[in-house]
């Protein structure tokens, strides 16, 4: 089963994206924080507890007194955490946030919509690309063969 970390600070957000998620991949587990401090704690829990890590991370760009560049810093030094791909999820349209997530080694970033079909239709997207990303059993993909590239504005 594959598990994906969101990070993401507005519960209407994250209810949506699990409610999507749950749909295209009802194995697929969610793990939620929704600070740069809960992204620490939850690192701390997983290493002390030996489970394996998300196979991706969904995260919001603006959270609540910090922005994404933070977290993504903090994988970025992890030990261990290089091939966990991250993806921003954001409303967020400043190019310059955009050029920041990928010098700080975010694998896409993708606008979010306030269209609910539009918002489905890029989760749904996200899920399926990245779900399998470290699954090669669950998704019938050989991800040690594939290149996988940074996900442009779909």
């Amino acid at each position: 089963m594959g598990r994906v970390l969101l990070v993401e600070n507005d519960d209407g957000h994250a209810i949506l994206f699990e409610r999507i998620a749950r749909k295209v991949d009802p194995n697929l587990a969610i793990d939620r924080v929704s600070s740069c401090l809960a992204v620490a704690s939850y690192v701390q829990g997983i290493e002390a507890s030996n489970r394996g890590k998300p196979n991706f991370v969904v995260l919001d760009w603006n959270l609540t007194g910090e922005t994404g560049d933070v977290v993504l810093r903090y994988f970025k030094n992890l030990r261990g955490w290089h091939g966990v791909p991250v993806i921003v999820l954001s409303c967020t349209e400043d190019l310059s946030d955009r050029l920041l997530a990928y010098q700080e080694r975010a694998r896409g970033f993708v606008l979010k919509p306030t269209d609910y079909d539009h918002y489905t239709r890029k989760v749904s997207a996200i899920i399926r690309f990245w779900g399998c990303y470290n699954r090669s059993t669950d998704c019938g993909v050989d991800s040690s063969s594939h290149t996988f590239r940074p996900l442009a504005a779909i």
